[in-house]
């Protein structure tokens, strides 16, 4: 694993701030950096193939429109993602199986996204899907899948051992669980799931995770935290034991962290 002994750097999107969020170009640029990880989101297209891409729809950051699910892979060549400003860029929408490539020859973990579709329900076959095309094409980079839905990450988990799994914890899913780490590690932990992917305001809210996550029964799990943008707030995450840190500024992040 890179960087065992030091806080990840994980460039969240790829590096949103730095470029055109989840394009294969963040991905370059991330991986020139020499990032220890690099965070994208996966929807699936109409004929279920792993597509890059955050949003549920194409609306905010691609020129076109309307729902990720009803759009086929042959088409997303032709649709162009936005740039920082907004404005239309040369950079398509990329499918998860074009970023592979990029990775050959470098040791960077590949932290994957599990979304949801825009009724908010899990896309059939998506665990497949992205196992699939991570085989295809020999993938053999260090993964973290990680998602909101915890029965697809349970999915994921049952689906390769060898995969590390997390669940992505915000304000309302830790306040549905009594803001109580006890109550999610008993949700999770039977399904062989020791990672908490969390908000970064609820885990600084909550610093006494260090303890609880020291205490026998816990089994030392891992905790990462998302998303860590400013000086002050990076420089703060990087003296915590933290598994990662994602952030939109991966080259200011791995400045701070010298």
């Amino acid at each position: 694993m890179p960087n065992s002994t030091r806080n990840r750097i994980v460039a969240h999107r790829g590096g949103a701030a730095l470029w055109p969020e989840n394009s294969l170009e963040a991905i370059q640029g991330a991986l020139a950096l020499g990032v220890d990880g690099i965070e994208v989101d996966i929807q699936l297209t109409k004929d279920g193939v792993p597509v890059i891409l955050h949003d549920e729809t194409l609306d905010r950051t691609t020129v076109e429109s309307g729902s990720i699910k009803e759009v086929h892979s042959r088409d997303l060549r032709d649709i162009r993602l936005r740039d920082l400003e907004g404005k239309p860029s040369s950079a398509h929408l990329p499918s998860l199986k074009e970023s592979l490539p990029l990775f050959r020859g470098k040791p960077t973990l590949y932290s994957i996204e599990l979304k949801n579709d825009d009724d908010g329900l899990a896309y059939e076959g998506i665990v497949k899907a992205m196992f699939g095309c991570l085989a295809d094409a020999n993938f053999r980079n260090e993964i973290f899948v990680h998602g909101f839905d915890w029965h697809l990450m349970q999915k994921a988990q049952a689906y390769s051992k060898e995969v590390h799994v997390g669940i992505n914890i915000d304000q309302k899913l830790f306040e549905n669980h009594h803001s109580n780490f006890d109550h999610i590690r008993d949700k999770i932990f039977p399904s062989g799931i020791r990672h908490f992917n969390m908000q970064a305001d609820i885990l600084e809210e909550h610093d006494d995770y260090q303890m609880w996550m020291r205490r026998p029964e816990n089994q030392n799990p891992n905790f990462s935290v998302w998303t860590v943008n400013s000086d002050d707030d990076l420089s703060q995450w990087l003296r915590k034991p933290l598994w990662g840190i994602a952030s939109d500024q991966p080259k200011r992040a791995l400045e701070l962290r010298g």
